[in-house]
């Protein structure tokens, strides 16, 4: 085989209508809008002085725990107009709200308080009135608990025994398509017709057994060959019959939009015919892979700043490194380097060169930030990523578990943990006691059969599933003491395959797991590798690579994958409900279309009318908020010490309030480091403005093919 030359053949450089006043009355100018509620600083009065809070620090916040301790930095402005500052501490309960990027803090309760700039008697009058004025409930961006410095140190456990074996990675250089099966082909019979299709696979494949010719849905049109592994070519004459008499409720069955003679197919209209000419390659593989497409030979772009080149005519995260010659590629949270394209790949997690943390974050890789240890993205994804949403449940919640067969069969996992291999479910025995983790809850049965009840209190072992059990991600469900009449419980964003792993968050255990033929019906295990995944710092979830935000801060997938050659998306990591037993990867049912919508995944939506709180809130308060039109804002950053001293960022430096005016100051290295930290979330909104218009634009294109053997 030819290969890609890790040379530079290539360097490229990129370098709603007004309201109109009456004639003879002067128009009056609209109104500012409020500032969202997250939006500091919010205005309050105390013993006749108007007290301006800032934006907060949090000085204390476990993610398994709701309480939260806050410092405010406050301007204190007199009737005078006089301005000096102080410092207000409070404590509340957390209530999060992932989604929105935002988190509420109600029953807050006002601590200690500092006012070094006023006379005693004024200071004490001030406090005095806090406790009444001071707000009860508040909300805040997610990052005063993720990005805080001292919060890093509570969110790195030792790092559990992940598999660091690299995927199959083929690369290509003109079109392809990446058809994957979950371990050996296996074919089901389509009831009271002789086709059959491939069960163990995204991609929508159909043998006629009476022709022996097998048939392939891609993007639109349709492939045939005398195999599955081919070669494939467009198609000669016409479809099967039957496959127009497929049901619609078939695993399958939304194929019928590309089958000609079906209501389907006329209500889609007409799409252009596979050309002939050059058909995309159709890599068949069996094993854990992934896909990098490039258009063309590389086209090498320089990092701005940095020692650093990226592949630009690719959507993967792709780089070279001068300096090592060597390629650099990040797939599901976790770095491969090859000295040629074509391999081999190694595993490179801890020796990375130091340049690929220096990426600018408005670049178009800017996101590959959030997935290098040692940055403090990496490390604010970790954080996030311990965060636990919550959920109350009636306890009449009926769960329902299938075996397939009279009863549960149980294999030994680890110790005295043990697990059935013939339901769908993650159903667990340890001693003589049967749990099932499904969709986010814990639940138990005396034999796996009789009424499941909610679980309070989990045993070791179910808070240890081993990494290679194709059930990791249940460790991320944990349950807590009953609210009332409510079972409560709580996920991480482990339960969607986000974990933190050597400082840096990755997707899946690396393990890899096959699915299970339960009832006709393939239902996936979890997997770490195929959809060519990348960390979304947005929705702080690994997202397929047809995913792309648009200008207005909304993300929607491609229908069409090449790296899964097949339409739709996995829901929910883990999750088999919803996700297999009708079909293995989602597709929308109203009038047949694929649902392209994107957002951070959330089980406990599944639960519908079930779940009674969210946050120990009624679900309906959610979201909190939309901080997709956010900007930077208009006065620099504060941070106070418990003294009552004050500190701002400016274009100056660091500088410090005393005596009446600003000076340049050294703070605290904790207060430092805030004032850096506040600093780099503010500018988010303008990099990530660009960053989106940077990979939502088309990719470059090498009219230069080298041609492969």
């Amino acid at each position: 085989m030819h290969t890609l030359i890790k040379t530079l053949p290539l360097l490229v450089l990129f370098a709603a209508a007004p309201v109109l006043a009456a004639p003879d009355e002067p128009a009056k100018p609209a109104a500012p809008a409020a500032p969202p509620a997250w939006v500091y600083p919010r205005d309050i009065t105390s013993a006749g002085r108007r007290l301006s809070l800032h934006e907060p620090v949090v000085l204390l916040y476990d993610p398994a725990d709701t309480e939260v301790a806050l410092r405010f930095p406050v301007t204190v402005t007199d009737a005078l107009g006089r301005i000096t500052y102080g410092v207000i501490d409070a404590t509340g309960t957390v209530h999060l709200d992932v989604a929105s990027r935002l988190f509420r803090a109600d029953e807050v309760a006002v601590g200690k308080s500092a006012f070094p700039g006023l006379a005693d008697p004024d200071a004490k009058s001030t406090q005095a009135g806090l406790a009444e004025v001071f707000p009860k409930s508040m909300l805040f961006r997610i990052e005063l608990l993720t990005a805080r410095p001292a919060g890093k140190a509570a969110v790195a456990p030792e790092s559990p025994k992940f598999a660091t074996q690299p995927p199959a990675i083929f690369v290509r250089n003109k079109p392809a398509v990446l058809l994957q099966t979950d371990g050996e082909p296996l074919l089901l019979d389509i009831e009271s017709f002789p086709v059959q299709y491939l069960a163990n696979s995204a991609s929508d494949v159909f043998r006629d057994a009476k022709a022996d010719v097998w048939y392939f849905l891609l993007d639109g049109g349709w492939m045939q060959s005398k195999a599955l592994a081919g070669p494939w070519e467009p198609l000669k004459g016409a479809l099967p019959t039957t496959l127009s008499q497929l049901k619609d409720d078939h695993p399958r069955g939304h194929i019928r939009r590309y089958v000609p003679g079906t209501p389907e197919f006329s209500r889609r209209g007409s799409v252009a015919p596979m050309s002939a000419q050059q058909p995309p390659e159709v890599i068949v593989t069996d094993k854990p892979s992934e896909l990098v497409l490039l258009k063309g030979d590389p086209l090498f772009m320089l990092v701005p700043g940095v020692k650093l080149m990226v592949v630009a005519n690719t959507e993967s995260d792709l780089f070279f490194h001068p300096k090592t010659a060597a390629y650099y590629l990040l797939v599901s949270g976790r770095w491969f380097s090859a000295d040629e394209l074509d391999g081999p790949w190694k595993e490179t997690f801890g020796a990375l060169p130091e340049e690929l943390a220096k990426v600018p974050r408005d670049h178009v890789r800017g996101h590959v930030a959030w997935c290098v240890p040692g940055t403090p993205e990496a490390g604010e994804a970790c954080a996030q990523a311990a965060l636990e949403e919550h959920a109350g449940f009636s306890k009449g919640t009926i769960v329902e578990v299938k075996y397939e067969g009279k009863g549960p069969n149980v294999v030994a996992v680890e110790g005295d943990l043990k697990m059935a291999t013939n339901t769908d479910d993650d159903v667990f025995v340890v001693g003589t006691t049967f749990y099932v983790c499904q969709r986010g809850v814990w639940y138990r049965s005396d034999d796996g059969r009789s009424p499941w009840k909610p679980v309070v209190e989990l045993p070791p072992a179910l808070r240890a599933i081993p990494p290679g059990s194709g059930a990791y991600q249940d460790n991320a469900v944990r349950p807590h003491p009953d609210a009332g009449e409510l079972s409560v419980f709580g996920t991480t964003s482990g339960y969607y395959g986000v974990f933190p792993w050597k400082g840096s968050p990755v997707h899946g255990t690396g393990w890899p797991r096959r699915g299970m033929l339960r009832n006709a019906n393939w239902y996936p295990a979890p997997r770490s590798y195929g959809e060519n995944r990348w960390y979304d710092p947005i929705t702080g979830v690994f997202q397929p690579r047809t995913v792309r935000y648009q200008a207005d801060g909304t993300a929607l997938a491609d229908e069409w994958s090449p790296y899964t050659a097949s339409y739709g998306r996995v829901d929910i990591y883990g999750s088999r409900y919803d996700q297999g037993g009708r079909r293995m990867f989602h597709v929308g049912s109203e009038d047949g279309k694929i649902d392209t919508a994107v957002a951070r995944p959330d089980v406990y939506a599944l639960w519908f009318s079930y779940v009674k709180t969210r946050e120990g809130m009624k679900p309906e308060e959610l979201p909190l908020g939309d901080r997709r039109g956010e900007t930077a804002p208009t006065e620099a950053r504060l941070a106070a010490d418990e003294t009552g001293k004050v500190w701002r960022l400016s274009a100056a430096g660091v500088e410090g309030f005393e005596g009446g005016k600003w000076a340049a100051a050294k703070p605290a290295p904790e207060v430092q480091a805030w004032l850096e930290t506040e600093a780099r979330i503010d500018a988010r909104p303008a990099q990530w403005k660009t960053w989106r218009a940077l990979r939502a634009a088309p990719l470059p294109v090498n009219p230069t093919v080298t041609p492969r053997k």
